[in-house]
C-alpha cells in the first residue's frame, strides 16, 4: 500500500508538471499571438489608413496599452476586438473604422474569388437588390405638383439599378420642385451616387473626387448627362436629411449643396466621408479600414467629422413638411392670381393642422353634451 501511495505522488507531481508546463505553453502561445494581432492591426493603421498622422497617433497608443499590460486579461476574441476598435477610436472616433473577429474571413474571401462563387454572389445581390427595388421606395406627386422620392441606399449594380432609377426621376420630370428624402439613407456605391447626379444636369459637371493614400491616386466623379437617358430635371432640389444619412448619402447631399444645385433640409448628417474595405489580420481578425477620402472640387474638403450642415436645420421628422412649406411660400410670393393664392394658402394651413396640433379626444370629451341659447 505504501508503494502504491508513493507511485501515485510521484504520478500526480508528474502529471502535474506537464500540466503546468502546457499552461506556460498556452499562455505564451496566448501572449505571441495577441502581440501579433495587435502589431498587424498597427502596420494595417500606418499602410492604409487615410488619415496618416491618426493612424500613427493609434499605433502609438496600441503600442503603450501593449506595453502596460491592459489586453493581458483579454481572452474572447471578440472582446479583444471591442477593446481595440475602443482604444483606436479614443484617439479619432471615425464611424467608418472597426475591429471585428472573424477567423473563416479569409478562407470565405478566397472562396469567394472562384469565377462561379462570383457569379452566384452576383446573382443572389442581384435578387435582394430587386426585392428592395433597389432602394427606390417611394416616388410619388405631392400637393401643388411636388415631386417626391424616397431612396434608402446607393446600390452597387448601377448598371442594373439604372432603368429603376431612370423610371422614377422621369416619373417625376414635369413637377414644379423635387423633393429627395435621405433620412434613412445609409450610404453605398459612388458610382451610383455619380449616377443620380447625372440627371439633374444639362453638361457634364464635377462633383467630388476620392483620394486613395495608399496609392497616391485620385478618381473623379462626374454628373454626365450621357447617363441619364435624356432626362434633364431643371426643378429646384430639396435633399431630407437625418442623423442617420451616412457615406454615399452625405456625398450626394454635399455635392449638390456646395454647387448650389440643392437645399439640405433636416438634421446635420452623421459625418463619414472616408471609403472603407476589410483587410485580414492576424489572429482570425478583421479590420474595417477608411482607405480613402472625399475631396469636393469646390470646397477643397469634405463632411468627415462635422456631417453635412443643412442649410435649414430642423428635426428630420419635421423636415418634409418644412421643406413643403418653403416650396408653397416661394409659389405664393410669385403668384397674381387670386384663386391660385387662396389653394396655396389652404395647403400651408393643412401643412400646420397636424395630429399634434388637435385637441386630444380626453379633454375634447369634457365638453361633451347638450347646450340651449
Amino acid at each position: 500500500m505504501k508503494n502504491i501511495r508513493l507511485a501515485l505522488l510521484v504520478y500526480l507531481t508528474f502529471t502535474s508538471g506537464i500540466s503546468n508546463a502546457q499552461e506556460h505553453t498556452v499562455s505564451k502561445k496566448n501572449i505571441l499571438t495577441r502581440d501579433s494581432i495587435i502589431y498587424s492591426l498597427i502596420h494595417t493603421l500606418d499602410t492604409y489608413y487615410v488619415l496618416n498622422e491618426k493612424g500613427k497617433q493609434m499605433g502609438n497608443l496600441l503600442k503603450k496599452q501593449l506595453k502596460a499590460g491592459a489586453y493581458n486579461s483579454i481572452t474572447d476574441p471578440s472582446l479583444l476586438a471591442s477593446r481595440l476598435e475602443k482604444d483606436i477610436k479614443s484617439v479619432y472616433d471615425d464611424k467608418h473604422l472597426y475591429v471585428f473577429y472573424d477567423p473563416e474571413f479569409e478562407q470565405n474571401q478566397q472562396a469567394s474569388q472562384t469565377e462561379q462563387a462570383k457569379i452566384e454572389a452576383k446573382t443572389r445581390e442581384l435578387e435582394y437588390e430587386k426585392s428592395k427595388n433597389f432602394m427606390f421606395t417611394s416616388a410619388k406627386i405631392l400637393p401643388r405638383n411636388i415631386g417626391y422620392v424616397q431612396l434608402n441606399g446607393f446600390v452597387d449594380m448601377v448598371e442594373q439599378a439604372e432603368p429603376t432609377a431612370t423610371a422614377a426621376v422621369a416619373f417625376l420630370a414635369h413637377t414644379d420642385a423635387l423633393i429627395i428624402d435621405l433620412r434613412f439613407n445609409g450610404g453605398g456605391s459612388p458610382a451610383m451616387v455619380e449616377q443620380l447626379e447625372s440627371y439633374f444636369f444639362k453638361e457634364k459637371t464635377h462633383m467630388s473626387d476620392i483620394y486613395e493614400r495608399s496609392t497616391n491616386k485620385t478618381t473623379s466623379f462626374y454628373a454626365d448627362p450621357a447617363k441619364s437617358k435624356g432626362i434633364s430635371l431643371v426643378m429646384p432640389v430639396y435633399i431630407l436629411t437625418s442623423k442617420r444619412t451616412f457615406s454615399a448619402a452625405e456625398d450626394f447631399s454635399y455635392s449638390m449643396q456646395q454647387i448650389k444645385r440643392a437645399q439640405v433640409i433636416g438634421d446635420t448628417t452623421a459625418g463619414g466621408a472616408h471609403p472603407t474595405r476589410p483587410i485580414a489580420l492576424k489572429g482570425g481578425f478583421v479590420a474595417q479600414i477608411p482607405f480613402a477620402r472625399s475631396i469636393n472640387p469646390y470646397s477643397k474638403s469634405n463632411w468627415e467629422g462635422s456631417g453635412v450642415i443643412p442649410d435649414i436645420p430642423v428635426q428630420s421628422s419635421n423636415a418634409l413638411e418644412k421643406a413643403m412649406e418653403g416650396i408653397y411660400l416661394k409659389q405664393l410670393a410669385a403668384s397674381t392670381n387670386d384663386k391660385q393664392k387662396r389653394s396655396i394658402e389652404w395647403q400651408i394651413n393643412a401643412l400646420k393642422a397636424s395630429p399634434e396640433n388637435f385637441i386630444p379626444m380626453e379633454t375634447l370629451s369634457k365638453f361633451c353634451g347638450e347646450y340651449q341659447g
